[in-house]
């Protein structure tokens, strides 16, 4: 019974290994690479036509999008289904091959000098692997409030969730009058838009906000959509809105994260490429 059991213990974990190098094949990666270029490939003329289907993404999040909008419109957006399959094909392969080499260099018995620089290339893949991570959890996790159009100077907005009341001025914008572009002359480089956020207890909160310069209020961030007119001698006149985007992330930071990892791993990677090119060097001047 004993010798039975060995054996199916036995068989179990060499299923299990080769089960674990199979996914780890740098020629499996290949084929997905290829499934996934495929894949986009056909994206294209299908976005074209249907791209109103993913806007939704931002706002309802990938889980209700893939109920609702992504069923809803099948035959457009199927390839974005092949795209995730693919993706997490590529990632649990990335996975299985980076862990492999990283087992290997991390034994004791295979170690040579410099075997922690080895780690660099590695940990790229890892940290790509928790950036992408991040971007799901984004679009899974992240909430949305709905949008919302200001007036400067107008009256404040009541925000949801007891977070008080928003408004918003302009201070300080800056207006392109240079001579080299006349088609933009007195367009706004800066609006100057500057949220004001008061809470229940009369807390005032003053944020910025302006393209690639979100406002953070309350674990929210607040993000300038667009905003009319465009230029200081706009046709709207002194009419002004502000048009903004406002979510929740609490997944940003693990692609902050992810970042970091992989700048470190960057480094490794340089510092060993300089070893051994000096190394090398070394080994050619000797007679």
């Amino acid at each position: 019974m004993a010798n039975k059991n060995n054996l199916n213990e036995n068989g179990f974990y060499k299923l299990i290994k080769r089960l674990w190098l199979t996914a780890g094949r740098t020629d499996l990666a290949v084929l997905i690479l290829l499934f996934l270029a495929v894949d986009t490939a056909l994206a294209y003329p299908l976005l074209k036509n249907k791209l109103f289907a993913f806007i939704p993404l931002g706002e309802a999040g990938l889980l209700t999008w893939l109920k609702t909008y992504g069923p809803g419109n099948l035959p457009h957006t199927a390839w974005f289904y092949g795209l995730m399959v693919g993706l997490i094909l590529l990632g649990t392969n990335t996975f299985v091959c980076s862990t492999t080499r990283v087992w290997a260099l991390l034994n004791p018995s295979s170690r040579k000098k410099g075997w922690f620089l080895k780690l660099g290339p590695h940990i790229t893949h890892y940290a790509v692997l928790v950036m992408v991570l991040g971007y799901l959890g984004s679009y899974t996790l992240a909430q949305a409030l709905p949008g919302r159009a200001l007036v400067p100077g107008g009256p404040a907005l009541k925000l949801p969730q007891k977070l008080g009341t928003m408004s918003v001025t302009i201070e300080d914008p800056i207006v392109y009058n240079g001579t080299r572009l006349e088609f933009f002359d007195t367009w706004f480089l800066d609006p100057g838009f500057v949220l004001v956020f008061k809470d229940q207890n009369g807390t005032e909160t003053r944020a910025k906000v302006a393209y690639n310069k979100p406002a953070h209020y309350a674990g929210y961030n607040f993000y300038l959509a667009d905003f009319y007119p465009k230029n200081a001698g706009g046709g709207m006149g002194s009419y002004r809105t502000v048009q903004l985007t406002i979510r929740k992330d609490p997944a940003a930071t693990i692609y902050l994260v992810g970042i970091l990892i992989f700048a470190f791993g960057l480094i490794l990677y340089l510092l060993d490429l300089y070893q051994t090119r000096a190394t090398t060097g070394k080994n050619r001047e000797k007679p």
